[in-house]
């Protein structure tokens, strides 16, 4: 599904727009402290955006989510 919706949107924008549901979610999670869920959410959006994401700053703060939660995964164990 990721990869229907990612070529539909590159095809309609010749980019990926910013879709803030992921950055959101990850948002959400993280302040409820569950941080696999966090994880995914950001790895979900780094899935749809890839290389072609209209706002490269969108990728990079997801990536900061992620290793943020990865971060917080290993040091709570």
């Amino acid at each position: 599904m990721v990869e229907t919706m990612r070529t539909a949107l590159f095809e309609k924008f010749g980019r990926v727009p910013l879709i803030d549901t992921y950055r959101q979610s990850a948002i959400r999670q993280q302040k409820a402290k569950d941080w696999e869920a966090s994880l995914r959410w950001a790895e979900r959006g780094l899935e749809v955006y890839g290389e072609d994401a209209a706002r490269p700053e969108a990728v990079e703060d997801l990536k900061k989510r992620a290793e943020r939660a990865t971060s917080k995964m290993t040091s709570d164990d």
